[in-house]
Protein backbone atom coordinates (compact mmCIF):
# COMPACT_ATOMS: atom_id res chain seq x y z
CA UNK A 1 0.00 0.00 0.00
CA UNK A 2 1.06 3.30 -1.02
CA UNK A 3 1.84 6.55 1.10
CA UNK A 4 -0.69 8.20 -0.36
CA UNK A 5 -3.27 5.41 0.29
CA UNK A 6 -2.11 5.43 4.00
CA UNK A 7 -2.20 9.04 4.47
CA UNK A 8 -6.30 8.89 1.95
CA UNK A 9 -7.13 5.96 5.04
CA UNK A 10 -5.64 7.60 7.74
CA UNK A 11 -7.66 11.24 6.72
CA UNK A 12 -10.89 9.12 6.35
CA UNK A 13 -10.85 7.49 9.40
CA UNK A 14 -10.29 10.76 11.71
CA UNK A 15 -12.58 12.62 9.30
CA UNK A 16 -15.38 9.62 10.28
CA UNK A 17 -14.29 9.57 13.99
CA UNK A 18 -14.61 13.48 14.18
CA UNK A 19 -18.15 13.17 12.30
CA UNK A 20 -19.31 10.53 15.12
CA UNK A 21 -17.75 12.29 17.93
CA UNK A 22 -20.22 15.53 16.49
CA UNK A 23 -22.95 13.49 16.66
CA UNK A 24 -22.37 12.09 19.97
CA UNK A 25 -21.74 15.02 21.39
CA UNK A 26 -25.19 16.47 19.68
CA UNK A 27 -27.17 13.61 21.16
CA UNK A 28 -25.78 14.17 24.54
CA UNK A 29 -26.41 17.65 24.79
CA UNK A 30 -30.48 16.95 23.45
CA UNK A 31 -30.51 14.21 26.49
CA UNK A 32 -28.54 16.68 28.73
CA UNK A 33 -31.30 19.33 27.86
CA UNK A 34 -34.11 17.26 28.31
CA UNK A 35 -32.78 15.93 31.91
CA UNK A 36 -32.69 19.99 32.73
CA UNK A 37 -35.94 21.39 31.17
CA UNK A 38 -38.08 18.53 30.25
CA UNK A 39 -41.19 21.11 30.08
CA UNK A 40 -39.93 22.29 27.40
CA UNK A 41 -39.11 19.40 25.26
CA UNK A 42 -42.05 17.29 26.26
CA UNK A 43 -45.77 17.73 24.46
CA UNK A 44 -47.86 16.34 26.85
CA UNK A 45 -47.70 15.66 31.02
CA UNK A 46 -45.81 12.31 31.10
CA UNK A 47 -48.31 11.56 33.78
CA UNK A 48 -51.26 12.43 31.93
CA UNK A 49 -54.07 9.37 31.30
CA UNK A 50 -56.22 9.42 28.45
CA UNK A 51 -57.47 5.92 28.32
CA UNK A 52 -59.23 7.21 24.56
CA UNK A 53 -55.93 6.89 23.34
CA UNK A 54 -54.50 3.51 24.73
CA UNK A 55 -51.91 1.90 22.71
CA UNK A 56 -52.20 4.50 19.49
CA UNK A 57 -49.46 3.53 17.30
CA UNK A 58 -46.58 6.08 16.20
CA UNK A 59 -48.47 9.22 14.69
CA UNK A 60 -47.95 13.19 13.90
CA UNK A 61 -49.75 13.63 16.97
CA UNK A 62 -47.63 11.02 19.01
CA UNK A 63 -44.17 10.49 17.50
CA UNK A 64 -43.78 7.23 19.80
CA UNK A 65 -47.35 5.89 20.14
CA UNK A 66 -48.86 5.74 23.45
CA UNK A 67 -48.80 2.92 25.96
CA UNK A 68 -51.82 1.27 27.88
CA UNK A 69 -52.99 3.87 30.09
CA UNK A 70 -53.10 6.67 27.02
CA UNK A 71 -49.64 8.76 28.24
CA UNK A 72 -47.85 10.03 25.43
CA UNK A 73 -44.37 7.70 25.06
CA UNK A 74 -42.49 10.68 23.89
CA UNK A 75 -43.06 12.72 26.89
CA UNK A 76 -42.15 9.57 29.20
CA UNK A 77 -38.93 9.36 27.90
CA UNK A 78 -38.33 13.15 27.93
CA UNK A 79 -39.07 13.31 31.50
CA UNK A 80 -37.20 9.95 31.88
CA UNK A 81 -34.21 11.36 30.97
CA UNK A 82 -34.13 13.12 34.09
CA UNK A 83 -34.07 10.26 36.35
CA UNK A 84 -31.35 7.83 34.20
CA UNK A 85 -29.04 10.76 33.53
CA UNK A 86 -29.04 11.77 37.20
CA UNK A 87 -29.20 8.32 38.67
CA UNK A 88 -25.75 7.52 36.20
CA UNK A 89 -24.30 10.68 36.79
CA UNK A 90 -24.40 9.83 41.11
CA UNK A 91 -23.74 6.35 40.47
CA UNK A 92 -20.82 7.33 38.46
CA UNK A 93 -19.86 10.11 40.93
CA UNK A 94 -20.19 7.45 43.73
CA UNK A 95 -18.01 5.07 41.52
CA UNK A 96 -15.26 7.67 40.94
CA UNK A 97 -14.78 9.02 44.37
CA UNK A 98 -14.68 5.22 45.92
CA UNK A 99 -12.17 4.17 43.35
CA UNK A 100 -10.43 7.25 43.75
CA UNK A 101 -10.25 7.19 47.72
CA UNK A 102 -9.06 3.14 47.26
CA UNK A 103 -6.37 4.19 44.49
CA UNK A 104 -5.03 7.20 46.29
CA UNK A 105 -4.68 4.94 49.54
CA UNK A 106 -3.16 2.06 47.20
CA UNK A 107 -0.85 4.01 45.60
CA UNK A 108 0.52 6.24 48.03
CA UNK A 109 0.61 4.31 51.67
CA UNK A 110 3.15 2.00 50.88
CA UNK A 111 3.47 -1.68 50.23
CA UNK A 112 1.03 -3.15 52.92
CA UNK A 113 -1.28 -0.21 51.78
CA UNK A 114 -1.06 -1.27 48.06
CA UNK A 115 -1.84 -5.35 48.54
CA UNK A 116 -4.28 -4.44 51.19
CA UNK A 117 -6.20 -2.24 48.43
CA UNK A 118 -5.47 -4.80 45.61
CA UNK A 119 -7.53 -7.75 47.92
CA UNK A 120 -10.25 -5.97 48.60
CA UNK A 121 -10.47 -5.08 44.82
CA UNK A 122 -10.10 -8.82 43.87
CA UNK A 123 -12.73 -9.87 46.43
CA UNK A 124 -15.02 -7.11 44.67
CA UNK A 125 -14.04 -8.47 40.88
CA UNK A 126 -15.21 -11.85 42.34
CA UNK A 127 -18.72 -11.01 42.05
CA UNK A 128 -20.16 -10.04 38.57
CA UNK A 129 -20.92 -6.30 38.75
CA UNK A 130 -24.64 -6.59 38.61
CA UNK A 131 -25.01 -9.54 41.16
CA UNK A 132 -23.02 -7.04 43.63
CA UNK A 133 -25.74 -4.85 42.72
CA UNK A 134 -28.08 -7.03 43.07
CA UNK A 135 -26.87 -8.02 46.47
CA UNK A 136 -26.76 -4.17 47.83
CA UNK A 137 -30.36 -3.73 46.68
CA UNK A 138 -31.81 -6.77 48.68
CA UNK A 139 -30.08 -5.15 51.98
CA UNK A 140 -30.96 -1.26 51.54
CA UNK A 141 -34.77 -2.03 49.43
CA UNK A 142 -35.85 -0.94 45.77
CA UNK A 143 -36.06 2.40 44.87
CA UNK A 144 -33.57 5.51 42.78
CA UNK A 145 -31.42 5.81 45.61
CA UNK A 146 -30.36 1.72 46.25
CA UNK A 147 -29.59 1.59 42.14
CA UNK A 148 -27.28 4.84 42.96
CA UNK A 149 -25.84 3.07 45.17
CA UNK A 150 -25.55 -0.38 44.09
CA UNK A 151 -24.09 1.23 40.79
CA UNK A 152 -21.78 3.33 42.34
CA UNK A 153 -20.35 0.50 44.86
CA UNK A 154 -20.21 -1.82 41.64
CA UNK A 155 -17.98 0.13 39.52
CA UNK A 156 -16.12 1.40 42.41
CA UNK A 157 -13.36 -1.38 42.46
CA UNK A 158 -12.91 -0.96 38.92
CA UNK A 159 -12.09 2.92 39.12
CA UNK A 160 -9.89 2.15 41.99
CA UNK A 161 -7.78 -0.32 39.55
CA UNK A 162 -7.40 2.50 37.02
CA UNK A 163 -6.71 4.93 39.36
CA UNK A 164 -4.31 2.97 41.91
CA UNK A 165 -2.04 1.96 38.35
CA UNK A 166 -1.81 5.54 36.89
CA UNK A 167 -0.81 7.03 40.50
CA UNK A 168 1.87 4.59 40.61
CA UNK A 169 3.10 5.43 37.38
CA UNK A 170 3.17 9.17 38.66
CA UNK A 171 4.80 8.91 41.88
CA UNK A 172 8.11 7.44 40.28
CA UNK A 173 8.12 9.65 37.58
CA UNK A 174 11.15 12.24 37.44
CA UNK A 175 9.35 15.63 38.43
CA UNK A 176 7.83 13.80 41.25
CA UNK A 177 11.48 12.77 41.88
CA UNK A 178 12.64 16.14 41.60
CA UNK A 179 9.62 17.68 43.62
CA UNK A 180 11.07 15.21 46.71
CA UNK A 181 14.47 16.36 46.29
CA UNK A 182 13.27 20.01 46.42
CA UNK A 183 11.84 19.32 49.99
CA UNK A 184 8.16 19.43 49.33
CA UNK A 185 5.33 17.64 51.65
CA UNK A 186 3.92 14.61 51.05
CA UNK A 187 0.37 16.46 50.93
CA UNK A 188 1.80 19.15 48.46
CA UNK A 189 3.66 16.56 46.22
CA UNK A 190 0.25 15.18 46.44
CA UNK A 191 -2.03 18.00 45.38
CA UNK A 192 0.17 20.01 43.53
CA UNK A 193 1.93 16.71 41.30
CA UNK A 194 0.45 13.70 41.70
CA UNK A 195 -3.41 15.08 41.36
CA UNK A 196 -2.99 17.45 38.79
CA UNK A 197 -1.54 14.35 36.45
CA UNK A 198 -3.83 11.91 37.90
CA UNK A 199 -7.14 14.13 36.78
CA UNK A 200 -7.25 13.41 33.15
CA UNK A 201 -8.06 9.89 33.35
CA UNK A 202 -10.94 10.71 35.90
CA UNK A 203 -12.72 12.94 33.25
CA UNK A 204 -12.37 10.21 30.63
CA UNK A 205 -13.55 7.53 32.77
CA UNK A 206 -16.64 9.66 34.10
CA UNK A 207 -17.35 10.38 30.54
CA UNK A 208 -17.42 6.35 30.08
CA UNK A 209 -18.75 5.82 32.94
CA UNK A 210 -21.98 7.56 32.64
CA UNK A 211 -22.78 5.49 29.85
CA UNK A 212 -22.13 2.13 31.53
CA UNK A 213 -24.08 3.12 34.83
CA UNK A 214 -27.32 4.25 32.69
CA UNK A 215 -27.67 1.06 31.27
CA UNK A 216 -27.19 -0.90 34.89
CA UNK A 217 -29.41 1.35 36.13
CA UNK A 218 -31.95 0.80 33.39
CA UNK A 219 -31.37 -3.33 34.03
CA UNK A 220 -32.03 -3.11 37.26
CA UNK A 221 -34.85 -0.52 36.96
CA UNK A 222 -36.14 -3.09 34.42
CA UNK A 223 -36.16 -6.35 37.04
CA UNK A 224 -38.22 -3.64 39.01
CA UNK A 225 -35.39 -2.82 41.71
CA UNK A 226 -35.08 1.01 41.11
CA UNK A 227 -37.83 3.41 40.06
CA UNK A 228 -41.35 2.33 40.16
CA UNK A 229 -44.50 2.89 38.13
CA UNK A 230 -45.48 5.21 37.03
CA UNK A 231 -41.91 6.37 36.78
CA UNK A 232 -41.01 7.50 33.72
CA UNK A 233 -37.64 5.66 33.96
CA UNK A 234 -36.14 4.35 31.03
CA UNK A 235 -35.71 1.31 31.99
CA UNK A 236 -39.42 1.05 34.86
CA UNK A 237 -40.80 1.54 30.85
CA UNK A 238 -38.88 -1.34 29.53
CA UNK A 239 -40.28 -3.56 32.31
CA UNK A 240 -43.91 -1.89 31.73
CA UNK A 241 -43.53 -2.37 27.78
CA UNK A 242 -43.00 -5.92 27.58
CA UNK A 243 -46.36 -6.81 28.63
CA UNK A 244 -47.38 -5.65 25.44
CA UNK A 245 -44.34 -6.26 23.06
CA UNK A 246 -46.78 -8.28 20.35
CA UNK A 247 -49.50 -5.48 20.39
CA UNK A 248 -47.58 -2.07 20.99
CA UNK A 249 -43.81 -2.75 20.49
CA UNK A 250 -43.28 1.00 20.56
CA UNK A 251 -43.78 0.82 24.00
CA UNK A 252 -40.23 -1.01 24.13
CA UNK A 253 -38.43 0.02 21.56
CA UNK A 254 -39.01 3.48 22.15
CA UNK A 255 -37.07 3.87 25.32
CA UNK A 256 -34.89 0.94 23.95
CA UNK A 257 -33.37 2.96 21.39
CA UNK A 258 -33.38 6.21 23.66
CA UNK A 259 -31.10 4.26 26.28
CA UNK A 260 -28.58 2.71 23.16
CA UNK A 261 -28.26 6.41 21.50
CA UNK A 262 -27.29 7.81 25.35
CA UNK A 263 -24.98 4.35 25.96
CA UNK A 264 -23.10 4.98 23.04
CA UNK A 265 -23.31 9.31 22.71
CA UNK A 266 -21.25 8.87 26.38
CA UNK A 267 -18.49 6.14 25.04
CA UNK A 268 -17.46 7.53 22.04
CA UNK A 269 -17.39 10.99 23.87
CA UNK A 270 -15.42 9.57 26.30
CA UNK A 271 -13.34 7.52 23.91
CA UNK A 272 -12.26 10.91 22.22
CA UNK A 273 -11.32 12.36 25.17
CA UNK A 274 -9.38 9.28 25.63
CA UNK A 275 -7.55 10.31 22.29
CA UNK A 276 -7.23 13.74 22.90
CA UNK A 277 -5.29 13.28 26.40
CA UNK A 278 -3.14 10.65 24.77
CA UNK A 279 -2.40 12.76 22.30
CA UNK A 280 -3.55 10.58 19.36
CA UNK A 281 -6.09 12.19 16.56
Amino acid sequence: MSDIELLTRRHSLTASRHTGTVLAGAIAAVLVLCAVAPGLMAPADPLAVNPHDSFAAPSIAHLFGTDESGRDVLSRVIFGARDSLTIGAAATGIGLIGGTVLGIIGGLLGRWAHAVVGRVIEVFFAFPGLLLALLVIVVAGPGPMSVIIAVGLSTAPGYARIIQSRILQVRVSPYVEAARVLGRTPLRILTRTIAPNTAAPLVVLATLGIGQAIVWAASLSYLGLGAQPPSPEWGAMLNNGRTYLQTAPWMTIMPGLVILAATMSFTVLGRALSRRTEGRA
